[in-house]
């Protein structure tokens, strides 16, 4: 990012769209069995920026409490296929998950 600020000698949004699609390709070159726990973390984030710019925006308006409500709901999807479809989850996200709710 900063490179593009020195050459282009702007600071707005395509230098970081640029930048992003930049290291955005580095998840094609990843090993395929970690492409999947990147995808966890990187999703969430993804939709909380889309969150906060629409937010920001006035598109959309808070719920108090939201967090939590969708936390709960985020979680209760998790342990729906915990219980009902165990193959289909981690080993190491089982481990944790059974550590907590055993």
């Amino acid at each position: 990012m900063c490179l593009l600020r020195n050459i282009r000698e702007k600071d707005d949004g395509w230098n970081a769209f640029f930048s992003g699609l930049v290291s955005g390709s580095s998840f094609f070159i990843e090993m395929k069995s970690r492409r999947s726990e990147m995808l966890k973390y990187a999703f969430p984030k993804a939709m909380e920026i889309i969150f906060n710019m629409s937010e920001k925006r006035g598109y959309i308006k808070t719920i108090k409490g939201g967090e939590v409500f969708l936390f709960s709901f985020a979680m209760g999807v998790y342990m729906y296929f915990m219980h009902n479809n165990p193959s289909k989850i981690k080993k190491m996200d089982k481990s944790i998950l059974k550590l907590m709710f055993n």
